[in-house]
């Protein structure tokens, strides 16, 4: 609440004395007074919107100010060429160096705005869709954490060498996917959607096998071998 009064307070505060100022010194030339008197409001009003958002902005998100940090730079460029121009360089009817000068500044302004936009839309997708990768991962652990715990509960029943194997491979395979970083476990997309339906199969097998005898599983053995083939691919 405060930021907000000092913002709407002090703004035509600044606005008004920088009208006096320039109305002292140039109120023989109307134009020279009314491009000098449009600046300088230019260059206040952006370092009082940088100040504000500063004030307002939570410190983690500070980065966010750059394009106030290049607005201000232009506006101090934009003033310092009026003012040197208004006062060592102005002769009648050369305004449009002037003009020309300030149009100048503004297009390099426009242009890095707009470089600025496009590269922080594209970090905000990239970091939008890392997350997006972080929490597939995430799951995919807790999903082997369920299947290695169904594991365990039937190896409290049987010793089947095959359900240990298993054990030993899914265990691997998650300490494996816990150190991969998040940019390689999109390169191995395809793989992980395999083992996601290989989870699911493991589930059935051992429910199967916890009901059986100790007979040899087919399946299990298949999915023992897929899973070791992920692990290398990962």
């Amino acid at each position: 609440m405060k930021s907000k009064v000092f913002f709407l307070v002090g703004l035509p505060i600044v606005f008004l004395l920088a009208f006096i100022l320039y109305y002292i010194l140039l109120c023989g030339n109307t134009e020279l007074l009314i491009v000098n008197t449009a600046v300088a409001w230019f260059v206040e009003a952006s370092v009082m919107l940088r100040v504000f958002s500063l004030i307002r902005q939570d410190k983690s998100k500070a980065g966010g100010t750059d394009s106030f940090g290049a607005i201000n730079v232009s506006a101090i460029i934009i003033f310092v060429w009026t003012t040197i121009y208004s006062y060592f360089f102005y002769k009648e009817d050369t305004l449009i160096y002037l003009y020309a000068g300030i149009i100048f500044c503004l297009i390099i302004l426009a242009l890095f705005l707009f470089v600025f936009s496009y590269t922080s839309n594209k970090t905000e997708t990239q970091n939008s869709q890392t997350e997006g990768i972080i929490q597939s991962k995430k799951a995919v652990i807790e999903k082997i954490d369920l299947r290695i715990k169904q594991i365990q509960s039937v190896l409290g029943k049987s010793a089947d060498s095959e359900v240990w194997d298993l054990l030993v491979e899914i265990k691997t395979l998650k300490n494996r996917i816990s150190v991969v970083p998040a940019l390689k476990i999109t390169a191995t997309a395809p793989s992980l959607t395999k083992l996601d339906s290989l989870l699911d199969s493991i589930d059935g097998e051992i429910t199967s096998k916890s009901r059986t005898s100790d007979k040899k599983s087919i399946s299990l053995e298949s999915i023992i071998n897929e899973i070791k083939k992920i692990i290398i691919n990962i």
